[in-house]
């Protein structure tokens, strides 16, 4: 599925190029740059088809990166072919593109670096609230993790997988 600026069967899709947030209204986006979080994205109600287009959403605090609550969806798209490279220590991926030393590689856009805020809590790539509806159509869910449950992906809502991979 191509992602550009105009009318597509999903609507239209407008940029996104902050590097430090995402869309906060409900609606159409993708990524021009990579994205790096402090808190948690919470996806607006309404919600969000979000084309990562080759980047990456990184969580650079200890939290969890996505937070889709009841009554919210969110498709994840990918149709870019940037390459990553990324290396696995104590069993959790860790991405880093400037790595010069020993490296696995994967393309496309990823979301990255989510950490339980607390003890007992889960994890934390995407958490998928009670009634909250996630599809992944593509990207990669790497080097998250959760203190109790789940380290990619925590679903105690909706979650469909059509494309992309976790990690």
């Amino acid at each position: 599925m191509a992602f550009r600026v105009g009318t597509s069967a999903t609507g239209t899709f407008q940029t996104w190029a902050s590097a430090d947030s995402l869309p906060d209204k409900p609606g159409n986006y993708y990524l021009t740059k990579d994205v790096t979080l402090n808190d948690i994205w919470k996806v607006p109600r309404g919600g969000v088809n979000l084309c990562l287009n080759g980047h990456g959403i990184v969580m650079a605090e200890k939290h969890c990166v996505v937070g889709v609550k009841e009554d919210v969806t969110l498709n994840v798209y990918d149709c870019g072919r940037n390459e990553h490279r990324y290396t696995i220590t104590n069993g959790l991926a860790t991405v880093n593109d400037e790595l010069t030393e020993r490296y696995l590689t994967f393309t496309g856009g990823y979301i990255t670096g989510g950490a339980s805020p607390m003890a007992g809590t889960s994890g934390c790539g995407i958490y998928i609230d009670s009634g909250g509806k996630v599809t992944l159509n593509g990207g990669t869910i790497i080097g998250n993790a959760g203190d109790s449950f789940g380290g990619g992906i925590y679903n105690r809502g909706s979650f469909t997988m059509n494309g992309g991979a976790t990690t």
